[in-house]
């Protein structure tokens, strides 16, 4: 029963509708008209997108500021930097576009600001200053072309005077550090003029210089003289050790070696018969080889174990005649002793020698050590001298290598070196951004017939009354018998005619006048009034 009702409810609506169905369609009409209208005073618009890679470069450390991969650091601020309002305007102003020039400063600021407002930027940062950071820019407007240009101008501006700044600021360091580097040298000169000048006024040599820092020291000869004696002294010392029980070892030999030692002499030579006995050997071997081919029963076997043995036997036979040289023994004086007797005698002398060289070392030592000790605070002055004078090198050259480094990356800027590089360049996409023309107008369509729908809806279930006999048995709860149809009279019907004409002309004539002046003003403005087209223009220019 429920749904029976259910369904007579639904169709008494679709009945409702069909009798009003000009009331939804006439609504429809308009603001679809509207919608169209609209779609072609809204702006289409391109957007044009460009692409840049900032790779990894390592940049000299300078004096004021500059630090290893700088232009990396500063990545994260790529997006207010690219829209900054001055280079934005540089770029404008470059295009002299017209609508631009002909804006009064004001309005020049107005328009410099929507600009930026359509720029966006993207930045993929590289991740710890690792690897390559990569930008993207994009450009929103209704020319294509213009998008392009613009966009194309704008990186290279962007890339351009960014560079420039940090050539500037390279420059800038560079004399700064030029500055260091002249200061360090005029007090390296004057601590090594008065270092020269104290080692003059007492006799020391002016290249002597304080141990440390990675330099060499020249030692004061006095020192130098006295280390090498002392040395001297030393080595002959450990020589006199050396010679003195080299010497009696060598009169101990002297003592043990006999008057006469024994001399070979010989009479004969013996007898040798290597060749016949490897000539054996050798054919005996030939024959074992040929046994081989037979067993021990066979005649050839047997035949060749007859000639080995013969041979085996005359070998046996030479052997017994092999015989040893024959010598005589004589004695005569012993050589090594003569040998030994000069030895003694070199060594002697060398060691009387080396005694006298010990007593000249030592008388030197003792003079000298004299003439060290008086000299013990003279040196310390010239090592508090020679120690400012090393701080002082060491602060030029420090500064010197941070100036050489600086000027290096300087020389590599003017030389154009550049980390930035174009991985897109300016393309605008050949559709407009959406929403586009045609889904205005269907969302024109969709909403009027929302709105003629709704519309009918209210005329039709917002007032009071039965409207059907369903209406009147669901309120009465009764049967109801019959039904009298409403009578109406013809002038009646001349009245609700005549209404629905003037409706539905009046209707046709709004959304026909809509489209015509869309039309007029994008093909034929000239046939509208001035002032309508101005305000038309004021419109879309509001809608941008």
């Amino acid at each position: 029963m429920a749904a029976q009702e259910q369904t007579n409810q639904l169709a008494e609506m679709a009945r409702a509708l069909k009798r009003r169905v000009w009331q939804v369609l006439l609504p429809a009409a308009v603001i679809l008209a509207a919608g169209s209208a609209l779609a072609k005073l809204l702006p289409r618009k391109y957007t044009a997108t460009t692409g840049l890679e900032l790779r990894e470069s390592t940049l000299p450390l300078s004096g004021q500021g500059m630090d290893e991969k700088t232009i990396q650091r500063d990545v994260s601020n790529t997006a207010y930097q690219i829209t900054q309002y001055e280079r934005v305007k540089r770029v404008v102003e470059k295009l002299e576009w017209p609508e631009y020039t002909a804006l009064a400063p004001l309005d020049q600021f107005e328009f410099i600001k929507d600009q930026q407002k359509n720029i966006k930027v993207g930045v993929n940062a590289a991740k710890n200053l690792q690897g390559s950071s990569f930008i993207s820019i994009s450009y929103t407007c209704e020319d294509p072309k213009r998008a392009e240009q613009f966009l194309n101008r704008l990186r290279e501006a962007y890339t351009s005077e960014v560079l420039e700044r940090y050539r500037q600021d390279a420059k800038r360091s560079l004399e700064v550090l030029r500055n260091n580097m002249t200061i360090a040298q005029d007090e390296a000169r004057e601590c090594d003029e008065q270092a020269a000048e104290f080692k003059k006024e007492h006799g020391i040599s002016a290249t002597q210089q304080a141990p440390g820092g990675g330099r060499t020291r020249d030692e004061d000869p006095v020192f130098k003289r006295l280390d090498q004696a002392q040395n001297n002294l030393l080595d002959i010392e450990l020589s006199i050790a050396s010679d003195t029980a080299g010497l009696a070892t060598l009169k101990e030999q002297f003592k043990s070696e006999p008057l006469e030692v024994p001399e070979k002499l010989q009479t004969s030579s013996g007898l040798s018969f290597d060749q016949e006995l490897e000539k054996i050997e050798k054919e005996v071997e030939d024959l074992r080889e040929v046994q081989k081919e037979y067993k021990e029963a066979h005649s050839g076997w047997q035949q060749a174990e007859r000639k080995i043995r013969k041979l085996l036997e005359k070998k046996e036979a030479l052997l017994e005649k092999v015989r040893a040289p024959i010598s005589q023994t004589a004695m005569r004086p012993n050589p090594q002793r003569e040998v030994l007797a000069a030895q003694i005698q070199a060594k002697e002398l060398t060691l009387k020698q080396s005694e006298a060289r010990r007593a000249q070392l030592e008388a030197d030592v003792r003079e000298l050590k004299k003439e060290q000790a008086a000299r013990t605070e003279t040196f310390r002055q010239i090592q508090d001298l020679d120690r400012k004078a090393m701080i002082a090198a060491d602060t030029l050259l420090k500064r010197t290598t941070e100036f050489q480094k600086q000027k290096s990356f300087v020389d590599l800027l003017n030389e154009g070196s550049n980390p930035f590089e174009v991985t897109e360049f300016a393309r605008a996409s050949k559709t407009p951004n959406p929403p586009g023309p045609g889904i205005i107008t269907a969302i024109a369509g969709v909403l009027g017939l929302g709105i003629g729908l709704a519309w009918a809806t209210i005329s039709e279930f917002g007032r009071n009354g039965f409207r059907s006999p369903g209406d009147t048995a669901r309120a009465l709860g009764v049967p109801v018998l019959g039904v009298i149809n409403r009578i109406t009279t013809r002038s009646e019907r001349r009245a609700d005619l005549t209404r629905r004409s003037v409706v539905g002309l009046s209707t046709v004539s709004l959304v026909a006048a809509i489209l015509w002046i869309s039309w007029a003003y994008e093909n034929r403005p000239q046939v509208l009034g001035h002032e309508l087209v101005r305000a038309i223009t004021e419109i879309k220019e509001a809608l941008r």
